[in-house]
């Protein structure tokens, strides 16, 4: 796992489109744009 930050969103656009499939080491890898993590809820107090 890795994080990539990119000048613009279309150099990351370019370089999801050109890595994402690819294969490193023989393992082929997935590249996509990183999402805010969803907030969990609130636990109860019971």
């Amino acid at each position: 796992m890795a994080f990539v930050e990119m000048a613009n969103k279309e150099e990351g656009n370019a370089a999801i489109d050109g890595l994402n499939g690819t294969q490193i080491r023989g393992r082929e890898i997935k590249v996509n744009e990183a999402l805010p993590k969803k907030p969990f809820p609130e636990k109860s107090r019971y």
